[in-house]
């Protein structure tokens, strides 16, 4: 042990004492206690609902998708079924046709997305578990057909579901008219909202229906459709099942993997990440400056031990760094409270689950501790704690040393 890091452990140990220097030593402690508990808290929970958030997009979004490369529908014929079909890997297919309508519920009206699925799409998508109710997309033209709708459409609507005394009612526009009649602006089709789902915040606002009536509503024909959605066996490659695909299939069509569907919102979450850790990396400026002003009070108080260490052959180094160590161990003892209060608490939430999330179903509030967060914490920690500290005695040069060579 070095005697600069021995004088500012007992600097530390005296500081303990009811005097303002030991008060606002114990209010840095506290401070940088609460900023490490805060943070390591925070990003644990913000890794669990990415998690969460993943698992949701995981359920939602097909293996890989083949869209039209130009226009809104492409032709899913018979020969383009058994092409995609024939290809190894591929466990189920289904088509689907999704536009924006205008929907009428009683006396509520919103603008949604009405996505018209086959009897396929509960076997490429995994959804039944967020469906609460029972549907039927059996392709019956001559019957009313259901509809599936999401938990934000049915509150937006004031839904009672499932409910076959009140339809649903869908608009879209209709081109290519000549007359002047209303009603010829747009086509409409009417659903029985018989189940609802919950799940991932951007499918909620989404209608599910049965392909054909969904056609009938859009004037296609039984081969258009807007989309072909796969799954993929888990033991196969997705890239390499896309790129068999296209190989087969050429340029006309859109073929996209999940990775690629889910692109977009894997940026929002990495950028939403970037900014509450810059947020807490302020929090924790903001708490280091307990740590400067204990340290720059512990210089003022201990201004004749400084000139007794000088004359005893203490180089300004070593005096230097005496209030450096000081600061780091009084920063620690602070981060080590903090990382140990806020562990707990995350793993305390992991294994007894004793915060919920209320809702239609009571789920535990998500966390994850990581041990990337961990080290992130404790970094950001380090690095700014010693700068703080580099800062706090960066006056004692000029403060004390060539005043006393003055003398």
């Amino acid at each position: 042990m070095s005697i600069s890091s021995y004088i500012a452990r007992r600097y530390l140990s005296s500081s303990r004492k009811i005097s303002l220097v030991g008060i606002i030593t114990a209010m840095a402690i506290v401070g940088i206690a609460v900023s490490a508990f805060a943070m390591v808290v925070v990003l644990s929970v913000f890794a669990g609902l990415r998690e969460l958030n993943e698992n949701s997009m995981d359920s939602i979004y097909p293996s890989i998708e083949i869209s039209p490369a130009t226009g809104k529908t492409i032709t899913a014929d018979a020969s383009t079924l058994t092409l995609i079909r024939d290809i190894e890997g591929i466990e189920c297919i289904s088509r689907t046709l999704t536009e924006k309508a205008f929907v009428r519920y009683r006396t509520g009206e919103i603008i949604s997305r009405i996505k018209g699925i086959d009897t396929s799409y509960l076997d490429v998508v995994d959804i039944d578990s967020m469906i609460v109710g029972d549907v039927n997309f059996d392709d019956d033209r001559h019957s009313i057909p259901h509809a599936l709708v999401g938990v934000k459409v049915a509150y937006l609507l004031q839904m009672n579901i499932p409910d076959h005394a009140n339809t649903l009612t869908a608009y879209v526009p209709q081109s290519g008219t000549t007359t002047r009649a209303l009603s010829s602006f747009y086509r409409d089709i009417s659903f029985y909202p018989t189940a609802y789902f919950t799940g991932h915040a951007d499918e909620e606002n989404i209608i599910y229906v049965p392909l054909s009536a969904m056609q009938e509503l859009m004037g296609r024909s039984e081969m258009e459709v807007g989309a072909i959605e796969i799954k993929v066996n888990e033991r196969y490659d997705e890239e390499k099942i896309a790129s068999a695909l296209r190989d087969k299939l050429g340029d006309v069509y859109n073929i996209r993997t999940s990775s690629q569907l889910k692109s977009l919102m894997h940026k929002i979450i990495n950028i939403e990440n970037a900014v509450l850790y810059f947020v807490f990396v302020l929090i924790l400026i903001i708490a280091m400056a307990g740590i400067v002003g204990a340290v720059i009070m512990l210089i003022l108080e201990k201004k004749d031990n400084v000139y007794t260490l000088r004359a005893m052959g203490m180089s300004k180094k070593q005096i230097r760094r005496i209030f450096i160590y000081e600061g780091l161990m009084s920063l620690w003892i602070g981060a080590g409270i903090g990382l140990a209060c806020g562990i707990a608490l995350v793993v305390a939430q992991e294994t007894f689950s004793f915060i919920t999330i209320s809702g239609t179903t009571s789920i535990p509030y998500p966390v994850s501790l990581t041990l990337w967060n961990i080290i992130i914490t404790v970094c950001s920690i380090g690095i700014l704690g010693y700068l703080s500290t580099l800062v706090a005695t960066a006056g004692v040069k000029d403060t004390f040393y060539e005043k006393r060579d003055e003398r």
